[in-house]
């Protein structure tokens, strides 16, 4: 049994396929992952969303992560697609609009649900989560009763939902990024080679208004995340309580854990969704920590401890070897008979 703290069947996607994962998932709906973070433009904020975007590369692809920034622009965006442009930055190419290339010949939009399934497959559950999300008749139950203003709180309530829960499981798994036509490949660069990259909405509209969002890349090979640092254990009776600190080079959009019963000869993953660590007050850190309940008193195990990006890839792991232990205290001593055998003594 795993506890997560804090910030997928897909033959038939229905409200009830969502309800088994809802529970590990319960925390994130109070903050938004870290692509979505909401942003603040004073009158034109209801109606304005900015396009957040970074790009990872490797010695021959770049590959670009995005999202908006409002649960609104999302919904609309969803319908509208997006344009991915590039230019190479070189001493004979002057940069402006004309020298861009469209990178896709379509506007990226979320699969069908058909091309989902058949793109994901049936196992993938947070690919599940974020075809609910999306495609979903409804979300979160529905109140009782029902007046005019419970009813737009509602259904505002709910689209925030659908977002913070989809761009969670963008920011934890490359496939379901992609499914959603939120993560673009680019494998027509060399390696050294300077590009920037531009990605906006393909379609005016009259609902919203968006930003074009620019990132600029060397093409090169990255090195792997960092591993979460300071990995801890306490050990309790029957259970262990792993912790570490969160990495402030590579922040994670979740965390993966892992066990061995066999020395480390092979590990088991202990959670099918990331854990995530969610604060109420951003102010505050709150340290990660698990507790794998399922241990056998003084029997030693291996954990890992992997991090997620943003763009769905596991960081290096951090490693420990930790044990449970009988904390049940001994019986109370028992005076068995006691005998007086003279006036200052008692045996």
């Amino acid at each position: 049994m795993n506890h997560l703290h804090r910030k997928n069947h897909f033959t038939n996607i229905k409200i009830t396929t969502f309800n088994c994962l809802m529970v590990i998932l319960l925390f994130v709906i109070t903050s938004v992952p870290a692509l979505g973070q909401q942003t603040t433009n004073d009158q034109t904020m209801a109606r304005m969303a900015n396009i957040h975007l970074i790009a990872h590369t490797s010695s021959d692809s770049v590959v670009l992560r995005w999202a908006p920034s409002t649960a609104g622009g999302w919904s609309i965006a969803n319908n509208l697609g997006y344009w991915v442009e590039r230019i190479e930055i070189a001493e004979n190419v002057e940069i402006n609009d004309a020298n861009y290339i469209k990178l896709n010949a379509l506007p990226l939009k979320p699969m069908s649900l058909e091309e989902w399934k058949a793109y994901a497959g049936p196992d993938n559950h947070l690919s599940a989560i974020a075809a609910q999300a999306i495609y979903g008749e409804s979300f979160i139950p529905e109140p009782l009763n029902e007046n005019g203003v419970s009813a737009l709180k509602n259904a505002a309530d709910e689209l925030s939902n659908r977002y913070s829960f989809s761009l969670f499981t963008a920011d934890n798994d490359a496939v379901t990024a992609t499914a959603m036509g939120l993560r673009y490949v680019d494998r027509d660069v060399q390696n050294g080679n300077q590009y920037a990259y531009r990605i906006f909405v393909a379609e005016q509209t009259t609902e919203y208004a968006f930003d074009t969002a620019y990132v600029f890349v060397q093409v090169k090979n990255m090195p792997q995340a960092p591993a979460p640092v300071d990995l801890s254990f306490e050990s309790g009776d029957g259970r262990i309580k792993l912790s570490w600190n969160e990495n402030t080079i590579q922040p994670y959009s979740g965390y993966y854990i892992y066990r061995s019963n066999d020395e480390g000869n092979t590990f088991t993953k202990m959670n099918k969704v990331p854990m995530v660590i969610v604060s109420g007050n951003s102010s505050n850190n709150v340290e990660p920590y698990y507790n794998d309940t399922l241990t056998i008193n003084y029997k030693m195990y291996q954990y890992q401890v992997f991090g997620v990006t943003p763009f769905g890839e596991l960081s290096l792991p951090a490693e420990i070897t930790a044990y449970s232990k009988d904390l049940l205290p001994p019986p109370s001593p028992k005076i068995n008979k006691p005998e007086q055998i003279s006036s200052t003594q008692i045996k």
